[in-house]
């Protein structure tokens, strides 16, 4: 996105338009605050929809072209808040294509680019499916942590260290085999859309050290938009705790064993990448917590301008509420706001939290939106499959609510949730202290798992909650009478009628240590609504 001419805000390489079949009206959102009216008008009269990968070219028709008044639309909230909203003057544009769309099978779903005078103008932006699709498949993908830096220690790793080359990870190339396999699933009608789950970026400033790029036009986001275009299959991303960074992080702080370097080699790898100093700290390793530029712009104005405009928001496909909110920056990088009744939490926490952080967790209006939404999936609606109901709801944030650093040993393992009332914030501060007393609170998210835990529990149907960055599948289910959480292998689910499960992914690119742990991802299946299927798809030696 160029920042000051026309541009569309939503929809966006990572929260697409989702449309039926046939000639439906498209209501897209454009930044319009340097631009006249009549000029948008001109210049919306250019759009088109183009097949991703250069297929055919569909116009569209302008029928509406409207300022937008009030507060923004939930799908640009994010945009609005981050971005100049002293200057944003937000258009609502509403388009018609002029012929039928319509998937080719066994595909249940055909994406576009948004183009104007042949320029691509949102890439991957408008996905067409099928009104009547009983079933959605869906790829929960996590932690990419995708990077310029990672580029420097490939080529060490080839020019000096030649025998760890089948070992070692390079981000880059393991998303580019994930592309490969997903546009493979979707051509044969098995994936319908991929959920990003956070970390998509490992910092967002290009470069190898603390803000050495801050002032150049390229980052770590627009690479990634970059290397996703490939990608035929819709895309809704999550922001993680990194794509709230700025800046890069030095290798000999925090190793490399992420990309399978082992502690021994780290040094040697990291001199002949030119990145090896004497230091185990210094104060400008704080910028890698810094969450806005020198300037003052945050950093994930990068994730709202070129690949989200929104982080909290609600939308149903094929039957299913999709559930969508933000855990936030690292915990850490907001340690003055960390209340009082929450300090002992936060400091028993802090030796862990370079390589294990908390995210800042929920705030209490994102977990009442989240119950809303619950009850807006009893009550049914959507755009995918407006004859069934959804009846069962899928919520998706970064930092978990639960995770244990135990073994695969721990599959089994039973733990009754002392929850109590909430309504208070020492309440809700106490019942945290018992979770991590009982050693399920290492890496998640911060705040409020106590009303997150009563919003799914008062949920009538089935719910499943996906979450990434501690790099390991792991599995919970939770029984909302008794408020039992029982962990199990994630790689042998039973779907039951009234399931509440929680799951983390692997890393996408990266591999993690303990069980189930190497680089992958999930594939779930919902039918007529409720997740029948799910399986831990692992990315290493395909």
């Amino acid at each position: 996105m160029h920042f000051g001419e026309p541009a569309i805000v939503f929809p966006a390489p990572g929260l697409p338009l989702f449309a039926p079949a046939g000639r439906p009206r498209l209501e897209l959102i454009a930044d319009g605050h340097r631009v006249g009216l009549e000029d948008l008008q001109r210049w919306a009269a250019q759009l088109a929809l183009r097949e991703v990968g250069g297929g055919a070219v569909v116009p569209l028709e302008v029928e509406s072209v409207d300022v937008v008044d009030g507060p923004p639309d939930p799908m640009v909230r994010c945009f609005a808040e981050v971005l100049a909203p002293q200057a944003l003057v937000l258009v609502r544009l509403g388009l018609r294509p002029r012929q039928v769309l319509w998937p080719l099978p066994p595909r249940t779903v055909q994406l576009y680019d948004l183009v104007a005078a042949d320029q691509v103008v949102r890439w991957r932006s408008v996905a067409v499916l099928h009104d009547r699709q009983e079933t959605l498949t869906l790829a929960f993908a996590s932690d990419l942590h995708l990077a310029a830096f990672w580029d420097a220690i490939w080529d060490a790793v080839g020019r000096h260290a030649p025998d760890l080359a089948t070992r070692v990870l390079h981000p880059a190339s393991l998303l580019d085999r994930f592309i490969q396999e997903a546009n493979a699933l979707h051509s044969r009608g098995e994936l319908d859309v991929i959920v990003l789950g956070g970390d998509l970026v490992e910092y967002v400033y290009d470069g190898t050290r603390p803000g050495s790029s801050e002032n150049s036009a390229a980052t770590n986001v627009q690479a990634l938009v970059e290397a996703l275009t490939p990608l035929k299959v819709p895309t809704i991303a999550a922001p993680g705790n990194h794509d709230h960074r700025a800046f890069a992080w030095r290798g000999r702080t925090y190793g490399l064993a992420g990309v399978g370097v082992p502690a021994s080699r780290t040094r040697a790898v990291l001199e002949a990448a030119g990145l090896w100093d004497p230091w185990r700290f210094f104060p400008a390793d704080l910028d890698a917590l810094r969450t806005v530029d020198r300037g003052g712009r945050p950093a994930l104005a990068h994730f709202a301008g070129s690949i989200a405009p929104a982080v909290d928001f609600a939308l149903t496909l094929g039957g299913v509420r999709l559930i969508f909110a933000s855990t936030g920056c690292d915990v850490l990088a907001r340690w003055r706001n960390v209340e009082w009744a929450r300090w002992g939490l936060f400091m028993r926490n802090i030796r862990s939290a370079w390589h294990h952080p908390d995210s800042d967790g929920l705030r209490d209006e994102q977990v009442r939106s989240i119950a809303s939404s619950l009850s807006s999936a009893r009550r049914g609606g959507g755009v995918w499959h407006p004859h069934i109901p959804p009846t069962a709801a899928a919520i998706f944030f970064h930092a978990p609510l639960f995770h244990s650093a135990e073994s695969a040993a721990s599959f089994g393992r039973v733990l009754r949730l002392p929850l109590g009332p909430q309504e208070k914030l020492s309440q809700r501060a106490a019942f945290e202290r018992r979770l991590q007393a009982a050693g399920i609170r290492s890496g998640v998210l911060f705040r409020n798992p106590g009303p997150m835990i009563e919003a799914l529990a008062s949920a009538s149907g089935p719910v499943a909650t996906f979450s990434g960055h501690v790099h390991r599948a792991t599995a919970f289910e939770l029984d909302r009478q008794t408020l039992t959480l029982r962990s199990f292998d994630p790689r042998a689910f039973e779907a039951g009628p009234q399931n509440v499960t929680l799951w983390t992914a692997p890393a996408l690119c990266l591999e993690g240590s303990g069980e189930n742990a190497q680089p992958g991802y999930l594939l779930a299946r919902f039918e007529h609504g409720a997740l029948r299927r799910l399986e831990v798809r692992g990315l290493r030696g395909l």
